[in-house]
């Protein structure tokens, strides 16, 4: 492990000044710290958490959260490391079955509504049934006497 352009090879000694970089940082932004296992890590501090976070990026960034035991610190970024196979293999299980809902759906697009004539029927019904209220309400307004100028701006 690198950190702050230092190698170190005892996992506890990494452990320590890893703390102590924490301790050391002042600022909200990230900062590079160093690499690990061929990852490079950057050290900052989530606010709302109140803890501190390194990123392991490469191809993919990956979060690891920071505790107050040095070694235990390092047991955490090897986990997520660990972890990176699992994950890939998950992402590409989540990929396939995407890809298969993507194929139902096109299959789905070329077919036609099959209630697309009870559809036609209804809303026809529904625009007769609508110009028949507004009419008998229309004319409920005129045998009440209502003014002319009224029923032109009444919305049919």
């Amino acid at each position: 492990m690198e950190i702050m352009g230092k190698a170190y090879t005892e996992k506890a000694d990494a452990g320590e000044i890893l703390l102590a970089a924490c301790k050391d940082t002042k600022s909200v932004d990230s900062v590079l710290l160093g690499s690990y296992r061929g990852f490079q890590m950057e050290l900052s501090f989530d606010s709302f958490r109140n803890e501190f976070d390194v990123t392991l990026k490469g191809a993919v960034s990956h979060r690891v959260a920071l505790g107050t035991d040095a070694g235990g610190n390092i047991t955490r970024l090897d986990n997520a490391l660990a972890g990176i196979p699992e994950r890939l293999e998950r992402a590409n299980e989540q990929l396939k079955n995407l890809y298969n809902q993507q194929e139902a759906a096109k299959a789905e697009v070329g077919k036609p509504f099959p209630q697309e004539a009870e559809l036609t029927a209804k809303s026809q019904r529904l625009a007769e049934l609508d110009a028949a209220l507004k009419w008998r309400i229309l004319r409920k307004i005129v045998t009440k006497g209502t003014n002319r100028s009224v029923l032109l701006c009444w919305p049919i």
